[in-house]
């Protein structure tokens, strides 16, 4: 049952955004995330204020000149699954413990306007190309109002979602894949990490950054898959996302690599100003016998027959001033909006609704009260 309903006398259904393939503007840029802070969550979801799970890279290989062996199902029969629906009922939780916890670094800061996970952004990038993906990818985002700042958040109940087990055995085959890659290519930064926990997707490391677009600022926090030991560099400029992709055997696999996954990658990385990807190519059985390494930089340049990243961040420019717009201030606990994105994909729709259960609300009770008491002081 769903936990909102609309409220009422309130003007449920906003003005649309319609998507545009702006190409003007074209110096139009992410100001260099700087990373603020960090935490951890080990394989229960406890948070940590530190780097106690982050992995650092063992092994960058040379773009495919080695011929690799790297069996992806190793490991699969001890894997510890996460259990999926408590971790996409926790929204922006762990960020929002972060906050309260670090508010002297928050009080250092310029004016935030928005909050959210690194998610919500990637979805906000790619938008323009998404009706021409191969496999569409539908959302809604959950935002509030609070103290003139916009709060966002994935809405994990859309659209209906398989938990793990009712996935089919390729698809939990294939989830295990990009794990083990990541173990191939990294150790925990801290070694007793592994030697007390069992092989797991639940545990992770995140990095904290503050950046800007145009007359937006944003603080978001992103998963790191790993990071390089490196002299002179520091994060996030030495942290790399890390993927599997299956061989591109066809002229139609290159294309939906670069149309799509190196899009939804770049965005990714772009987002927290990673400037590396290391790409792990696999056959069907799972067999990694190369990998490339990607610069970020140059992402777009090399797949400009299919998106450009001005497009991207112009229509990323018109969500957040729409937003910034639209958006009013309301108690956090009772009232928030829902922005949704559907096949044909041709615009968003904005939608304010009340809520039945509070513990939909993106803000918790605690982190209500400590920002009041805050303000108050």
């Amino acid at each position: 049952m769903s936990a909102a309903t609309n409220a009422p006398g309130s003007g449920d259904e906003k003005p649309q955004l319609v998507i545009r393939r702006r190409a003007d503007k074209s110096d139009l840029s992410l100001r260099a995330p700087v990373e603020i802070g960090c935490f951890s969550m080990d394989d229960k979801r406890a948070i940590f204020m530190d780097r106690r799970e982050a992995r650092r890279c063992v092994e960058i290989p040379d773009g495919g000149l080695r011929s690799l062996s790297w069996d992806l199902n190793e490991g699969s029969a001890d894997f510890q699954w996460r259990d999926e629906e408590n971790i996409k009922a926790e929204g922006i939780k762990p960020l929002l413990e972060w906050m309260t916890e670090n508010n002297a670094v928050l009080k250092e800061l310029p004016d935030t306007n928005f909050v959210f996970k690194r998610g919500v952004l990637k979805h906000v990038l790619t938008a323009p190309y998404e009706w021409e993906a191969r496999y569409p990818k539908e959302w809604r985002v959950k935002v509030c109002r609070f103290r003139n700042v916009i709060y966002m958040c994935t809405d994990g109940q859309f659209p209906k979602w398989e938990s793990f087990s009712e996935k089919s055995p390729r698809e939990q085959q294939a989830t295990h894949w990009g794990f083990r890659f990541e173990s191939y290519c990294t150790a925990p930064v801290n070694p007793e990490v592994e030697q007390n926990s069992r092989p797991n997707d639940t545990a992770g490391f995140d990095t904290v950054v503050y950046t800007q677009l145009a007359d937006h600022s944003f603080i978001l926090s992103a998963e790191v898959d790993g990071e390089l030991d490196r002299p002179g560099q520091s994060p996030p400029t030495n942290y790399v996302e890390m993927k599997t992709q299956r061989e591109l055997y066809t002229p139609r696999h290159r294309q939906t690599f670069h149309r799509q996954k190196l899009l939804e990658t770049w965005a990714q990385c772009y987002c927290i100003g990673a400037p590396s990807l290391l790409v792990g190519f696999r056959n069907d059985d799972g067999i990694v016998h190369r990998v490339k390494n990607y610069k970020t930089a140059d992402l777009p340049d090399m797949c400009s027959d299919y998106w450009s990243s001005s497009v991207c961040l112009n229509f990323a420019q018109d969500f957040f001033d729409w937003l910034w717009e639209c958006i009013e201030e309301t108690d956090p606990l009772q009232v928030l909006y829902e922005v949704t994105f559907q096949p044909p994909f041709s615009s968003m729709t904005l939608r304010r609704v009340k809520l039945a259960d509070k513990s939909a609300a993106i803000l918790t009770a605690a982190f209500v009260a400590a920002k009041s008491a805050a303000k108050s002081e």
